[in-house]
Order: structure tokens, then sequence, then C-alpha cells
């Protein structure tokens, strides 16, 4: 006759594996449905890139390139979109000339709405940058002949707004090579800019 005391007692399934992996699943699938969504959103949104162009521009002060003087420009920013509005945060802005920082300084964040255009006015310290001798010498002819061919950048964070969804972004617009006048000029002719968004 058996003892019941040499019977091992019953062992006990942890669960704790199978429970960490369905919740895995569960989050996993939430992911992809969520991505999902996002990218038929995206698809039937099919949101435009921002057209940034410049409408006016000049450099005032009595002498560029010796810190007493300012790069004023007017920055139009257009959203075609017609379901996509956009924020826009801190954004660096920046006159070269040849390749050289001349100027530089920030807008203040705004905010554009879906189908608009909004100008921001820039003005743009002078930065204490040396210019080789032989673009010195170009600079001081073209300024003596009343314009510079600058290059204007704008880089900044924003964030896209579609829906309920948001999507971070950070988007670059260059302007130029283009003559800017030393002294407000009614002439002026508004200048393109290339924009890039990048991921």
């Amino acid at each position: 006759m058996s003892n019941s005391k040499d019977t091992p007692p019953p062992t006990v399934q942890r669960r704790q594996p199978h429970v960490t992996r369905c919740v895995a699943i569960v989050v996993l699938v939430l992911i992809l449905l969520t991505l999902f969504v996002i990218a038929v959103i995206w698809l039937a949104v099919q949101p435009k890139k921002l057209i940034f162009s410049i409408e006016h521009s000049s450099i005032t002060g009595n002498n560029a390139t010796a810190g007493n003087s300012t790069f004023h420009c007017l920055l139009r920013s257009r959203n075609p979109n017609k379901r996509v509005s956009f924020q826009f945060k801190r954004i660096e802005v920046e006159a070269t000339y040849r390749g050289t920082k001349l100027f530089n300084g920030s807008v203040a964040p705004f905010r554009q709405p879906v189908r608009n255009v909004t100008e921001v006015e820039v003005d743009l310290p002078e930065v204490r940058a040396a210019l080789q001798a032989k673009e010195a010498d170009q600079f001081k002819a073209e300024r003596a002949a009343g314009v510079a061919k600058m290059e204007v950048k704008a880089t900044g964070k924003m964030n896209m707004k579609i829906g309920v969804f948001k999507v971070h972004r950070t988007v670059t617009a260059a302007c130029g090579p283009y003559d800017v006048p030393f002294k407000e000029s009614e002439g002026f002719r508004w200048v393109d800019c290339h924009t890039d968004i990048s991921y």
C-alpha cells in the first residue's frame, strides 16, 4: 500500500510569460493599426509643400561688415493645403555673401492655418565676419554699385497638424543668390525660395 506522503504535490504552471506575450502582441497590433491609419490619412490628404518667397529686401546702416548694419527682408510663407496647418517654432535666419555669414537672427514662433499666406518682417543684425581679401573687394565694389548678391536661409522646427495628428518636421528655405539693395527700393522683384521638409 503506497504512502500518500510520498506523492509529489501538483505543479503550478506559471502564466507570467504567456500574459507578457499577449500584452506585447496587443501593443504591436495597436502600433501597426495607428501607423496604418496615419498612412491612409496621409495618402488621402496628400500634403503639399509650403511655398516661401522674399517680397522685399535691403541692407541699411553705415557700413556693412563693420558691425553696424541691418539686413531686412519680408519673408512670405504660403500654405496651399486644405486640411494641413502648421505651427512654426523658433526659426533661425541667416544672410550670407559668397558663403560667408554676414547677418543672423531669428523669427518668433507663429501659426499658419490652412490656405493661408503669412508675411513675416525679418531684421537681422550684422555678424562681425571677416571676408577674404578678394571677397571684401568684391563686396565693396557691389556696395558702390548699390546692390550686393546675397543668399538667405531660414531653418526651423515645425508641427504639421492633420486632423488630430501632429507630425514634427524640420523646414529649410533657401533663397537666392539675389541682388539686395543698400537702401529701400520700390523696384525690388520678389524672389522664390527652394523649400525642403526633412523627416
